[in-house]
């Protein structure tokens, strides 16, 4: 079966690339990245020329899939379709899983395509990627997040105008502290370069990290693997 995934940024893509392989064996699986600027007809080309069965392609935000933006995406998804490759969705709940729900529904009505779709980070919760990432570190590295809060507070307490940083740049520093100084170690800290099948750095497996089953249990589902 030939599946195409379609989520957020990098980090997702690869994410995704990391427990497929992991969890399923997914060695055919290819990470496929285009310009954000490319039209329906290129992203198609895009990925008709990647000879695999598993495809992971970027929507370069989740904005490019709700709403008129997702205009762009017709072509790709009813030419996957009209080839028998599964179009599938994973994106982020962040603070509202139904009305992020809502908006897919009203996407699948204007792409004529009802694809599936997963919401970070377990298909129900409020969250997205980053909130998976912190909840599976390696609690041998808890310390790491530790500091980061008191950082986080640090901030608050100084002044209240003060922008507290990103999730994304939580995950990096946690990164960070674990790799070395030279280039090649700094280059292991960019999203497509990361190895989420570290185990010293994260934990994959949904018995130890119950916040993974649920999307298990989807990819299992839509990758038509048997138990």
């Amino acid at each position: 079966m030939e599946v195409c995934f379609w989520v957020e940024g990098k980090a997702d893509q690869k994410f995704l690339a990391d427990v497929i392989c992991e969890w399923f064996n997914g060695s055919i699986t290819k990470i496929i990245t285009t310009k954000p600027e490319v039209d329906g007809q290129e992203l198609w080309m895009a990925l008709n020329a990647a000879n695999t069965k598993i495809k992971i392609l970027t929507i370069n935000g989740v904005q490019n899939i709700l709403g008129v933006n997702a205009q762009k995406l017709k072509i790709p998804f009813q030419l996957n379709s009209q080839q028998g490759i599964t179009n599938v969705v994973i994106i982020d709940a962040d603070n509202n899983p139904q009305l992020r729900k809502s908006e897919i529904a009203a996407t699948r009505n204007l792409l004529g395509e009802h694809f599936p779709c997963f919401l970070f980070p377990d298909d129900n919760a409020t969250g997205d990627l980053e909130t998976v990432l912190e909840t599976i570190i390696n609690t041998a590295h808890q310390s790491i997040f530790n500091c980061w809060n008191s950082y986080e507070l640090c901030l608050s307490n100084a002044n209240p105008n003060y922008t507290i940083p990103a999730k994304k740049t939580k995950i990096y520093a946690y990164l960070e502290a674990l790799h070395g100084t030279s280039n090649n170690q700094k280059e292991k800290l960019k999203e497509l370069n990361r190895s989420y099948r570290n185990p010293d750095h994260w934990i994959l497996d949904p018995e130890q990290k119950p916040i993974l089953q649920p999307l298990k249990t989807f990819l299992r589902q839509h990758l038509q693997i048997e138990q």
